[in-house]
C-alpha cells in the first residue's frame, strides 16, 4: 500500500534562530488522502465560515472560531497527524554542540550522549541566553554567523584567547573550550561547505522532514509525499533520492530510543503549492496549533488542545529542560567536571579522549562518595 503525506511547517526563519519574533519553528504532516483532505477542507470551510477556499494556520488560530476549526482538525487526525517542535534559541544551543564539541569528540561521542553531556551543554548555554547574560547573547550571535557566513575573522567573543569581562564560570569553561579548539573547529566547518552542505546549515526543515517520513515509514510500506514548497528543500531534496523505492530497513540508537534511518518512497519528494493540495494546507494548520498552543498557554483551546499533544508532538521534538542542569544532581555534577577536564586537556594540548572511560568511571566514584557542594 502507498500512502500519502501531506508536509509544511511554521514558524520558519530559516538560517536565522535568533529571530525575536517567531520563538518557535513546526514541522506539521498528515497521513490522508487527496480526496479525503479535500472533503475535509471543504467541510471546514462551510461549517465555520472561512472566507476563501484554503486553509491557512496562521489565520485560523487569529480568531475563536477558526480555532474550534482546529479542535475539528486535531480530534478528527490526531492518530494521523505528526507535529515536531523546536525552539529555536534552544536549537541554536544544540547546534553549538553539535559543531563545536561533537567534531572533537566524535570518535567517542557515544560516552558524551549516554551520560547526556549534549543537552548539559545546550541547556546550560540557553539558560545564560535567556538570562540575557551579554557574553552568552555575544557567544550566540557569533557562532550563528560563525555557521551562516563562515566567517570567522576579527573579534570574536566565541574565539577570543582573552578573557570575558563578569562572564560566569560555567560559560567561561564553554568559551574557553571554543577558543582553544579554533583551528579543529574550523576545518571541521571547511569540509561541510566544501561538501556543500553549509548554505542551510542552521535551517530546521531538513531535519524535521526526515524524522517524520523516517516515523511514517514504521508504519506504512510506501510513502507518497508532497511538501510545501521551501528553499531549503528545493536544495537538499535530491539527498531523499536514495530512498526511492528502498525496502531496506536501518537504524540507529540514539540515547534509549531506537529510530529508523531509512524509509521507502514511492517517487521523489514533490514540492508543491498548497493552495491546489488540501492535505498541505491541513499540515500548516497542525504545525501552527501546536506553536500556538505552546505560546497561548492560558487560552481554553490550548488547554483542549493539550489533551491530543502526546500523540501529536514528535518525541524528537527540541525544547529545553533544565533538569539536566541542576547541579544537586549526580549527573549535572559529573557533566561538570567533564567540560572542566576537556578545557584543561584543550589548553595544554592533550589527547581529549585519551582514557576517557577510566576518567569518568573515576570521577562517578568519587561524586557518588563526595558529591559536590554548590553555594
Amino acid at each position: 500500500m502507498i500512502q500519502e503525506i501531506y508536509c509544511d511547517e511554521s514558524g520558519t526563519t530559516g538560517n536565522n534562530l535568533l529571530h525575536k519574533g517567531q520563538p518557535y519553528f513546526s514541522y506539521g504532516s498528515i497521513a490522508i488522502s487527496n480526496e479525503e483532505a479535500g472533503d475535509f477542507v471543504k467541510k471546514i470551510i462551510k461549517d465555520y465560515r472561512i472566507q476563501g477556499n484554503e486553509l491557512k494556520g496562521k489565520n485560523l488560530l487569529k480568531y475563536n472560531k477558526g480555532r474550534y476549526a482546529v479542535t475539528e482538525l486535531l480530534e478528527t487526525y490526531r492518530d494521523r497527524i505528526q507535529v515536531t517542535v523546536f525552539h529555536k534559541k534552544y536549537n541554536l544551543a544544540c547546534k553549538f554542540f553539535e559543531y563545536i564539541f561533537e567534531p572533537l569528540i566524535s570518535e567517542k561521542n557515544s560516552a558524551f550522549y549516554t551520560i547526556g553531556f549534549h543537552k548539559f551543554i545546550a541547556n546550560l548555554l540557553f539558560l545564560h541566553f535567556e538570562q540575557a547574560e551579554r557574553n552568552a547573547e555575544e557567544i550566540f550571535s557569533d557562532f550563528e554567523k560563525f555557521m551562516r557566513k563562515k566567517n570567522n575573522e576579527g573579534p570574536s567573543h566565541l574565539f577570543t584567547p582573552l578573557a570575558l569581562p563578569k562572564i560566569s564560570p560555567a560559560l567561561d569553561l564553554i568559551q574557553r573550550f571554543s577558543a582553544y579548539n579554533r583551528d579543529a573547529i574550523s576545518k571541521e566547518l571547511d569540509s561541510l561547505f566544501e561538501h556543500g552542505i553549509g548554505v542551510w546549515i542552521l535551517d530546521l526543515t531538513f531535519e524535521a522532514l526526515f524524522t517524520h517520513l523516517a516515523e511514517w515509514g514504521e508504519k506504512f510500506h510506501q510513502l507518497k509525499v508532497f511538501c510545501d514548497n521551501a528553499k531549503p528543500l528545493e536544495t537538499d531534496k535530491d539527498i531523499f533520492k536514495v530512498m526511492v523505492n528502498r525496502e531496506e530497513k536501518l537504524y540507529n540508537q540514539f540515547e534509549d530510543r531506537r529510530q529508523a534511518i531509512t524509509f521507502n518512497l514511492a517517487e521523489e519528494i514533490k514540492l508543491v503549492d498548497s493552495k491546489n493540495y488540501p492535505g498541505v494546507q491541513l499540515a500548516d494548520v497542525a504545525a501552527g496549533s501546536m506553536i500556538y498552543m505552546l505560546q497561548e498557554k492560558d487560552c481554553n483551546h490550548s488547554k483542549k488542545w493539550k489533551e491530543f499533544a502526546l500523540e501529536i508532538i514528535n518525541p524528537l521534538s527540541v525544547l529545553p529542560d533544565y533538569e539536566n542542569i541542576d547541579l544537586k544532581t549526580f549527573e549535572a555534577q559529573r557533566n561538570y567536571v567533564l567540560l572542566h577536564e576537556l578545557v584543561e586537556r584543550s589548553k595544554n594540548k592533550q589527547p581529549l579522549l585519551e582514557n576517557l572511560g577510566e576518567y569518568l568511571a573515576m570521577v562517578s566514584a568519587q561524586l557518588r562518595i563526595n558529591p559536590i557542594s554548590f553555594a
